[in-house]
């Protein structure tokens, strides 16, 4: 049986409707392992760039201040950078 392809960007919103808000509140990060952080972000950045919903970006952040906050960055800063320059945020991009 084939399963029906319904694109990328359908399927990423579906999935990414399984991380509710409560999931993404700097109170909630801070009970979250690394490694959940590291997932959550990744999976925040690919629906930040395939869902045309800017306002993740403010998730994003929670984020990556969590991550800094324990010293684990990865690749997070660059990631960062690359979505302040494609948003424009200059100032945040430094």
């Amino acid at each position: 049986m084939t399963r029906p392809q319904i694109g990328l960007r359908p399927a990423i919103e579906a999935a990414f409707q399984a991380i509710t808000a409560e999931d993404l509140k700097p109170e909630s990060l801070k009970n979250d392992d690394t490694r959940s952080l590291e997932v959550l972000f990744g999976a925040v950045v690919a629906a930040l760039g395939r869902t045309h919903r800017p306002e993740l970006l403010h998730d994003l952040e929670s984020i990556f201040e969590e991550s800094t906050r324990r010293g684990f960055l990865g690749s997070m800063d660059a990631n960062m950078f690359s979505l302040y320059v494609q948003q424009r945020r200059w100032k945040e991009a430094r």
